[in-house]
């Protein structure tokens, strides 16, 4: 493969939250390689390890890449091609709002998911099957992180930016931990601490 062949994309990494930002090296078909990106305010090029190995993930997920339908619960799935999965789950969820309405259906989405297929299953839910009962892990694991946020500050938002680690003389850190749940950051938090 040439050089010439592979582009550059740059993107944000989807696991933790913080936004770390990322450059993939891809072929057009697959990523080759991933690295930080090192003009990245979040990150300044630092990936974490679920970062780093992201290429592996989305090259040998051992993702299903078919799709597969079970006729019956009590039988096996069947490979099915994407089109007739597509067709026979929007016959069924039709069958289900025709017979018992909207609110027979509910969605649980990841916050894990992009931008746009969060948009997008929130408009399934709302705008085509008419139902409020969606809900994602991104508001319920924030939630008690909300309510703290409220209580103590004011706003149920976290407050100030990446850019005030390089300049506080305090961190009160509590109930998380930073170094598996967000170890870009929990190494923001240690390079001040050592500059202190």
């Amino acid at each position: 493969m040439s050089e010439l062949s592979i582009k550059s994309v740059k993107t944000v990494c989807p696991y933790c939250g913080v936004g770390c930002g990322m450059v993939l090296d891809t072929d057009g078909q697959k990523v080759l390689k991933v690295t930080g990106d090192k003009k990245h305010p979040a990150n300044f090029g630092r990936l974490c390890t679920k970062g780093q190995t992201s290429a592996q993930v989305l090259t040998n997920s051992g993702r299903m890449e078919s799709a597969f339908v079970r006729n019956d619960r009590s039988h096996q799935p069947v490979k099915t091609s994407i089109a007739q999965a597509i067709s026979y789950t929007a016959k069924r969820l039709r069958d289900i709002l025709d017979q018992h309405g909207p609110d027979a259906i509910s969605f649980y989405v990841s916050g894990q998911m992009s931008i746009e297929s969060q948009y997008l299953a929130n408009k399934l839910a709302k705008g085509f099957v008419r139902t409020n009962n969606i809900e994602s892990n991104s508001r319920l694991c924030m939630a008690s992180a909300g309510a703290g946020y409220k209580l103590s500050l004011g706003s149920d938002a976290p407050p100030g930016s990446y850019q005030d680690f390089d300049h506080t003389h305090l961190f009160l850190v509590m109930g998380s931990n930073m170094a598996d749940c967000h170890p870009i950051l929990y190494l923001r938090m240690m390079d001040r601490v050592k500059a202190e």
